[in-house]
């Protein structure tokens, strides 16, 4: 009868150990999140040019975070772009996102468009699905 006891307690044990670890991923999930989306406010607040070199460093620095170096450390171009777009950024679609990168690296003088941020916090706020991470 006691075998069963610790056998028991042992399953109670591991069921809150992996409880606790689970809600402790999911916590690190939103304060990166929340840090995220805090920067982003900031960046509103910079001047228009500056603007979209700073959302480029933000949204590569979360997809790093969040996503893992495997899946984004290699990405550069169209293939940023689309990675983007898949996770929540589509409205840097097609020329819209060219712009935007040209704009982030020095290859163009254009300011940052409404449009780019929200773009940029609808990236942040998507949470990634289980198997994307």
């Amino acid at each position: 009868m006691g075998w069963w006891l610790v056998a028991g307690l042992i399953l109670i044990l591991l069921g809150a150990g992996m409880a606790w670890w689970k809600s402790s991923a999911f916590d690190r999930g939103r304060r990166v999140r929340r840090a995220a989306l805090a920067e982003l406010a900031h960046i509103r607040s910079l001047d228009a040019e500056g603007q979209p070199r700073a959302i480029q460093h933000l949204m590569r620095r979360y997809a790093l975070s969040v996503y893992g170096a495997r899946a984004v450390a290699d990405l550069s171009g169209e293939s940023w772009l689309r990675f983007i777009e898949a996770h929540g950024g589509a409205a840097f679609a097609g020329s819209s996102g060219r712009d935007f990168l040209a704009a982030a690296y020095g290859n163009g003088t254009r300011a940052a468009p409404p449009e780019w941020l929200l773009a940029a916090e609808a990236f942040i706020r998507r949470r990634p699905r289980r198997e994307e991470t």
